[in-house]
């Protein structure tokens, strides 16, 4: 897979490989990113840019979109306005697919443009620039890497590393898995594919 006539266009000297690592949540994909960094690598963590672009310039059209309930509870040490609770908000969007929708349409234009950014400002700067995100696909991202790596695991395995990492319970878990797309479908798209069930 090859960057887009955008890119080409935009690029007139060498510049770093860009590749994509996608998967679902909890297949590992991170773990596979963590390996390649090095002082040479830029890593850009969509899922870390997704939070940030919801504290920022998402938030106001979110809790628009969702109402208050979304927002953490008042503490004396809340920072006004409060932030967004995205257990409660995963809580709403995961269980609906409708819901679901709708806080894409607002918040993945953001991510594609905070990655864009991260890209053109990195491809000078280093050897390779790894694009780490679920959503890589979905938010045609992966157009603008040389070559993209598609990380697998099972469904049970999955849901045991998300149960585990964001303490969460099976049942919640299970809606995230989901409410996500199937991607085995990209097995034929993805230039390398890493089966990760260890």
């Amino acid at each position: 897979m090859t960057r887009n006539s955008f890119w080409n266009n935009l690029l007139a000297s060498p510049t770093a490989l860009v590749m994509g690592v996608t998967g679902g949540s909890g297949s590992g994909k991170s773990y596979l990113t963590g390996l390649f960094d090095t002082p040479t690598a830029h890593i850009v963590d969509m899922d870390k840019l997704g939070h940030a672009v919801l504290a920022g310039s998402a938030y106001q059209p979110v809790v628009d979109a969702f109402g208050t309930d979304i927002l953490a509870e008042p503490t004396p040490d809340c920072p006004t306005p409060p932030p967004i609770d995205r257990k409660k908000l995963g809580a709403m969007v995961f269980a609906d697919s409708a819901q679901l929708a709708k806080l894409n349409a607002i918040v993945h234009p953001l991510i594609r443009r905070e990655v864009y950014l991260q890209v053109l400002s990195a491809l000078h700067t280093h050897q390779l620039i790894i694009l780490d995100g679920a959503l890589l696909f979905d938010v045609d991202l992966h157009h603008v890497c040389d070559l993209t790596v598609l990380v697998l695991a099972d469904d049970t395995t999955r849901c045991e590393r998300i149960m585990t990492r964001d303490n969460i319970s099976l049942t919640q878990a299970q809606n995230r898995l989901d409410s996500q797309r199937d991607y085995n479908a990209l097995i034929d798209l993805a230039t390398i594919v890493v089966y990760n069930n260890d």
